[in-house]
């Protein structure tokens, strides 16, 4: 009858620490998706509002422009999309890989709990050969759940490297400063250039606005096409470590289970 209720406590904990795990995993995941939309959101409408300042400034008709300026942001958002969502795919797999671990901990820690009322109720019987066998699977089970701790950690440590990078990588990536792009005069110049737009404004909008951000959107693409074949070979490369990890911990399991005295 103890045994049923140490059963029955056990499976109650494990199911308060997996609800436990998941609301905190799910919030983590939440708070990411959030950041994520509203960092996208504004670099997609401070472009916006750069390219209509722009279109204002240098008296151009937006209508004649429309379409172009549809073009710059619609290349823009999927250069934008293409990394975040590979950043996402890395989030999502090393979320996944926490959840594997964290069930095969809790799963590690039953047998454990197992193991030992296995080896009390050996002792009470005198069962030497049941003795031997319970310690090596109480020795096994309780390394494997350390190993397991290792992985989990190994994976939020990687978990929050992502979250940075996406922050910061977004940021330097897509970037599009006025400073950098528009024509700063003093107030003498923007009179003689409020001239000039008047009479020569095409020009100067496709010299000083489209040219330059034609090339700067270019680098965009280009950096983040790049930045995605990088993260998608270290994703590779971290998937490859981490089945060798859980190679090498069930291996050291059955080692330790089948070892001669």
């Amino acid at each position: 009858m103890g045994n049923v209720k140490v059963n029955e406590d056990m499976l109650v904990l494990i199911s308060d620490l997996t609800n436990l795990e998941q609301n905190k995993l799910m919030l983590m995941a939440t708070i990411y998706t959030r950041k994520i939309e509203e960092l996208k959101k504004n670099k997609i409408d401070n472009l916006q509002k750069y390219l209509l300042d722009q279109i204002k400034f240098y008296k151009r008709n937006l209508a004649k422009y429309k379409n172009i300026l549809d073009n710059y942001l619609n290349r823009y958002e999927k250069a934008l999309n293409n990394l975040i969502e590979q950043y996402e795919l890395e989030y999502n797999y090393l979320q996944n890989e926490i959840v594997f671990a964290q069930t095969n901990q809790k799963i590690a820690v039953a047998n454990f709990v197992a193991s030992k009322r296995g080896l009390d109720k050996a002792n009470i019987d005198g069962n030497i050969a049941l003795i031997e066998k319970s310690n090596k699977k109480i020795f096994a089970t309780a390394q494997k759940k350390l190993n397991y701790d290792i992985v989990i950690d190994e994976c939020i440590a990687r978990m929050e490297k992502c979250i940075k990078n996406t922050y910061e990588t977004v940021e330097e990536i897509f970037c599009v400063s006025n400073d950098k792009l528009i024509f700063n005069v003093g107030l003498i110049g923007k009179i003689k250039y409020s001239f000039l737009t008047t009479f020569s404004g095409k020009k100067l909008f496709h010299k000083n606005v489209m040219q330059p951000f034609e090339k700067e959107l270019e680098d965009i693409e280009k950096t983040s096409m790049e930045t995605v074949s990088d993260i998608k070979i270290e994703t590779l490369q971290y998937t490859a470590q981490l089945e060798k990890i859980r190679n090498d911990i069930n291996c050291s399991f059955n080692e330790t289970l089948n070892k001669v005295s």
